[in-house]
Order: structure tokens, then C-alpha cells, then sequence
């Protein structure tokens, strides 16, 4: 899959999910791993993003109005997107049909409940080929009003295999790239892996230099790199964020810019229109 474009530069997303205390068991455990710092963290996040006019995209479920409202308020009230992560995470976009639709349309109001204008999906758990196989799902993603989702995501591809591109069904997929905080430092028994993602350690360094280098090989390939993070991974590796500021200093210095998937989006249905 290439670019349905060109372009004079590569772009970065920042995709930040945030992932709430849905159930007990994530309360007990994700808690006892993360701690309690998630929204404390994310209006620290806001701050560090506005200071540097860094641009970034955020994904929250449904859960999160209950759970962390005041955060998700902040952001649904900022000038940052805010799209749907679902409502619970105990549903992904390859699930039984109604099992999908209640839990869109439930994260929907929600999150609408608090301002956030819902324009997009970023998958829960992502894919290793996305929604490719669920035409039943895309129509339904259509059908409520929605353009563009992000669900793919795959180890065993390069940068350069995982480009945005159309389904179909008219559906822009928008895939994450390369590792993940969560899959970095708590996921790693990766069967397979791309060459690239071949790492001998796992600590904040390695992490750093790996985006780093996506980061490079997005600039010279003119290429859209979007990475998910997770603020409650990233406030407990990086509470200080270091890493973020590398890697936007880094996408500066190499002529990369910095985005959110909306543009990304735009930016496709603006090729499209003109190629009619």
C-alpha cells in the first residue's frame, strides 16, 4: 500500500488512547501497574503540547466521561481533536455487528455530552490488518457519519507498508507504526518483527531512539508515521517527558511535521476530490 498522494514532507501524529477503570479487574490491575496519575498526567500533557505548539490527537471511550471527566472535559474544550476509543475496550472493531454498534453509539454521546465532536475511530486493541475484512463494520462507520478510523497495526510491516489508505467501502484507514509504548515496555514477546524493530534492550532510550528513527524515515520517504502512546504508560516510564520532547524536537529538526489524524484525513479527501 503507497501513498494516494504527494507531498513536500513526512508528518508524525502523536495519538495519545486513553484508557479508563472500566472494570474491577483493570481497576485492581491496571491501577496497581499505572498507579493513579492518568488525569493528573493528561492536564499536565495539555500544558506541555500547548507550551510547544506541538500538535497531537487524543482517543477516549465512553467509560472515560464516568471515570475521568474533568480530564476528558479539558480536552473535548481545547484545541486538540478528541475521537471515540469505544466505550469499554472489552469490544474491538472485529466483534459481533450489535456488540459494536452499542458501544460506538454509547462512547458517541458520551463524549458528545462534554463538547468532543466525534469525527473518527481509533480502534481498541488494534490490527494486524485492521477492518480489511469487516465491510459490515466500515458501512456501520460510515452510516453514523464518520470518514476515517485507525485500526491498523502490525509488527511485520515497515513504515513504508503502513500508509493510509482507502478501503472499499470509501473508508480512510489510517494506520500506527512501529511499536507502541504499551507493547514496548509491558507487551514485548513479539513473535515476529520487522528488521527495524529489532531492539536488544527495553527502557526509555531504546524507545526514544526507535521513534527517532521512524521519525527519519518518515521525513525521507515522505511518509505519515503515526505512533500510539498512552498517557498512563508514558506517566509512569516518563513522567517527565523526555521522551516526548526528543521526538518533536527531533520531527522539527528533520523537516517533519507534526499533525493530528484529521489532517491526515483531510489531506486524502483533498487528493480524492481533486482526482474526480
Amino acid at each position: 500500500m503507497t501513498p494516494s498522494d504527494t507531498r513536500e514532507a513526512g508528518t508524525f501524529c502523536l495519538r495519545f488512547d486513553i484508557d479508563t477503570n472500566f472494570t474491577p479487574w483493570r481497576r485492581n490491575n491496571f491501577c496497581s501497574r499505572f498507579g493513579e496519575d492518568e488525569p493528573r498526567f493528561i492536564l499536565r500533557l495539555l500544558d506541555w503540547l500547548r507550551e510547544r505548539n506541538c500538535r497531537a490527537h487524543f482517543f477516549a471511550m465512553g467509560f472515560g466521561v464516568i471515570d475521568y471527566g474533568e480530564s476528558l472535559r479539558q480536552i473535548a474544550q481545547s484545541e486538540y481533536p478528541l475521537d471515540s476509543h469505544l466505550h469499554t475496550h472489552r469490544v474491538t472493531l472485529l466483534d459481533d455487528y450489535n456488540a459494536v454498534y452499542e458501544e460506538m453509539m454509547t462512547a458517541h454521546h458520551l463524549l458528545a455530552s462534554i463538547g468532543a465532536r466525534i469525527e473518527g475511530i481509533g480502534a481498541t486493541g488494534m490490527y494486524p490488518e485492521g477492518i480489511d475484512g469487516r465491510p459490515d463494520i466500515q458501512e456501520l462507520i460510515l452510516q453514523k457519519g464518520y470518514r476515517w478510523v485507525s485500526s491498523r497495526w502490525n509488527l511485520t510491516r515497515t513504515l513504508e507498508q503502513m500508509q493510509p489508505y482507502r478501503l472499499p467501502t470509501g473508508l480512510l484507514e489510517i494506520p500506527c507504526a512501529g511499536w507502541s509504548d504499551m507493547t514496548f515496555f509491558h507487551i514485548n514477546e513479539q513473535r515476529a518483527l520487522a528488521p527495524e524493530y529489532q531492539v536488544e534492550r527495553y527502557d526509555l532510550s531504546t524507545f526514544t531512539q526507535h521513534v527517532k528513527d521512524m521519525i527519519t524515515r518518515a521525513g525521507r520517504g515522505k511518509l505519515d508515521y503515526a505512533i500510539c502512546l498512552h498517557p498512563a504508560v508514558l506517566a509512569l516510564h516518563d513522567p517527565e517527558m523526555t521522551f516526548l520532547e526528543q521526538v518533536t524536537a527531533h520531527a522539527r529538526a528533520e523537516g517533519v511535521e507534526l499533525v493530528d489524524l484529521r489532517q491526515v484525513h483531510q489531506r486524502h479527501a483533498a487528493v480524492a476530490a481533486a482526482a474526480r
